[in-house]
């Protein structure tokens, strides 16, 4: 009777135990089949953290923010993150970014102003700072 507590409480609805031993068995199995096992494939190049780096959240890809950026969004908001100090902050100006990231001043200011938008980075005319991403990729009326 231990095992009818299992089935009360399972939320798959399971109502006997060979239905509960056959689905959660098969669920992982499929759980085992797509997981990868890791490994390091050259093991003289494992990156490492030397000097200054640059970071990008996992959540930037989880919360959905990189697939909702445009490529000049995301090749600026990048250029931002490795540009960057500790505290997000950098100071490239328009002309060198434009002719660094080989993009015109238009698309430029379009994907800075998508950026603010988003709340992904802040700009006071001189000075970017690359912020915390917010709680939510999703603008008001949309997906960014």
């Amino acid at each position: 009777m231990l095992f009818q507590g299992v089935i009360n409480n399972c939320q798959d609805g399971c109502e006997d135990k060979d239905d509960h031993n056959v689905l959660h068995r098969n669920q992982n199995q499929y759980k085992e089949d797509i997981m990868v096992r890791k490994r390091i494939l050259v093991s003289d190049r494992v990156r490492q953290v030397n000097g200054s780096f640059a970071f990008i959240p996992h959540r930037f890809l989880s919360g959905g923010f990189l697939a909702s950026l445009s490529r000049v969004e995301l090749l600026l908001y990048f250029f931002l993150v490795v540009a960057s100090d500790r505290y997000g902050l950098s100071y490239y100006g328009r002309n060198s970014i434009c002719s660094i990231l080989n993009v015109s001043e238009d698309e430029y200011c379009s994907a800075r102003d998508q950026l603010i938008a988003g709340d992904l980075i802040a700009f006071d005319g001189s000075l970017f700072q690359v912020l915390e991403l917010p709680a939510s990729s999703v603008r008001e009326g949309g997906i960014r």
